[in-house]
This record gives C-alpha cells, sequence and structure tokens, in this order.
C-alpha cells in the first residue's frame, strides 16, 4: 500500500508540469488505466486538476467520478481545485452522500462554487455525529466562501 500511496502522490507533485504535453499525456494515460491501482489513478486526476478544462481531461474525470467511491472523491477533488465553472454541479448532489471522503470533497467545492442554495446541506454538518463529525471545519470553512448574507442567515440558526 505504502508504494501505490507513493506514486499516486508523485502524480499528484506533477501538477506544475502538466504543460509539458508529454508529462500531461502520461498522467492522463495513468487516469484512465483501469488496471492501476486506485490510489495512483487518483494522484494523477489530482495533478491533471490545471488543466482539467480540456475535453481529454474532462473526460477522464468525469469517468472516474463515475466509478464512484474513492475514486469518485478524488475526481471531486480534482474538479474543485480546477475552478472550472461546469464542474459546479456535481458538488451538490453528493453532499448528502454516505462517504465521508466525498462529502469533504463535495463540501470544499460548493463553497469553491459559491454553491448558495446549498447552504441548509453545508449547515446540517456542523453538528454531525460520526462519522462525520470531523467534517464541521470543512462547513464552517465552505460557508464563510458563500455569500455574506447567507452566511449570517446561517450562523442565526445555530
Amino acid at each position: 500500500m505504502l508504494f501505490r500511496s507513493v506514486r499516486g502522490k508523485a502524480w499528484a507533485a506533477l501538477a506544475d508540469t502538466t504543460e509539458d504535453a508529454a508529462i500531461r499525456d502520461k498522467m492522463l494515460a495513468v487516469l484512465n488505466d483501469a488496471s492501476r491501482d486506485l490510489v495512483e489513478r487518483g494522484g494523477a486526476a489530482i495533478g491533471l486538476y490545471g488543466v482539467a478544462d480540456q475535453d481529454a481531461v474532462a473526460a477522464a474525470l468525469e469517468a472516474f467520478y463515475q466509478e464512484g467511491g474513492k475514486a469518485r472523491a478524488k475526481a471531486l477533488e480534482a474538479m474543485w481545485r480546477s475552478l472550472w465553472k461546469p464542474y459546479a454541479k456535481f458538488f451538490a448532489p453528493n453532499l448528502g452522500d454516505a462517504d465521508p471522503a466525498i462529502v469533504r470533497q463535495a463540501l470544499r467545492g460548493a463553497g469553491y462554487f459559491q454553491l448558495t442554495s446549498e447552504i441548509e446541506k453545508i449547515a446540517s454538518y456542523f453538528n454531525r455525529d460520526e462519522p462525520f463529525d470531523d467534517l464541521r471545519e470543512d462547513a464552517d470553512r465552505k460557508s464563510t466562501r458563500l455569500n455574506s448574507s447567507h452566511s449570517q442567515q446561517l450562523v442565526c440558526r445555530l
């Protein structure tokens, strides 16, 4: 497992080199290779966030998202890191997921993409029990990225 984790982190660390077509193409090949370990593929997904608006990368991220579970969490992370507006639609449906890793990335995306219509769902993570109890900080941090009037309404409810 350690080897896979290191490979995943190495791919993610290449994010600043994706302007090099050879590196970007190799990262994309890793992401699209279902025979590779999920951790390694997830690292490649995150490393590609800077070029997530390119058609081939967007298609690969969306396919990875569709795999669900840990793949979905990593795809969501790459999507919010990209700040590419077409990805905004992926976050709200995942705010109620049963997997805390997916919810954490959905909370981050909801904040970065200012999904003010989701303020109630975000606020619901302020006082959750396990396994969601450690998401309060993510919910709190993301709610502050939202419109200040929505944030004030939220604080009044607490």
